[in-house]
């Protein structure tokens, strides 16, 4: 087991890396259920701390109606100060600009193709 894992499931592993928080998921689909139980991992390992969040979205294909409404609400953002989603595919972009454009997240979120760019962007949001 590596020592810099925070939390894991069969879904998701969180863990907290030079000041940002980072989830990859493991899952296709992405359900409410999941998503709630990555964000109370996610909430508890903050410890009342703010971070910058990236996730890496490359193995997730679909993500359920629910989940996407849960994860645009002020409960599931809780500790975040901004999130860059990692994508690879077209399809993944489509979701994500909806996602962006239906559920309008009420922190600075942005898709990214390159995990560099994605954590360069998030450190103007990463504490001293």
């Amino acid at each position: 087991m590596r020592s810099s894992v925070e939390f894991e499931n069969e879904y998701v592993r969180i863990e907290l890396k030079g000041g940002i928080m980072c989830a990859f998921f493991k899952t296709e689909l992405l359900t409410k259920t999941i998503a709630v139980e990555g964000v109370k991992a996610r909430i508890k390992l903050s410890a009342g701390m703010s971070y910058p969040f990236f996730v890496n979205l490359y193995n997730v294909r679909s993500t359920t109606k629910d989940a996407r409404e849960f994860l645009s609400t002020p409960e599931a953002n809780v500790n975040i100060v901004a999130a860059a989603m990692l994508i690879n595919s077209p399809v993944q972009r489509i979701m994500g600009n909806f996602f962006l454009a239906v559920n309008k997240p009420q922190i600075p979120l942005k898709l990214f193709t390159s995990t560099e760019n994605a954590i360069e962007w998030l450190q103007q949001y990463n504490r001293p």
